[in-house]
């Protein structure tokens, strides 16, 4: 499906803003730790990993 002037004029002023910056850069945040565990990380890596995944949680509960 194509996109008009104005969907893709739209799409690079998100991009730009602060708000888009700020979701891209979660996006690749995300993908690059995914990756690491899959294809990179080592059990102490893991196990390192997971501590800090359970402190996140606690904080987050709070």
């Amino acid at each position: 499906m194509a996109r008009t002037e104005a969907e893709k004029a739209a799409q690079r002023r998100y991009a730009k803003s602060d708000k888009g910056r700020k979701a891209r850069q979660k996006t690749v945040w995300k993908s690059h730790a995914k990756g690491f565990i899959k294809e990179y990380a080592t059990l102490n890596d893991l196990k390192e990993l997971q501590m800090l995944i359970e402190e996140k949680e606690k904080s987050l509960k709070k």
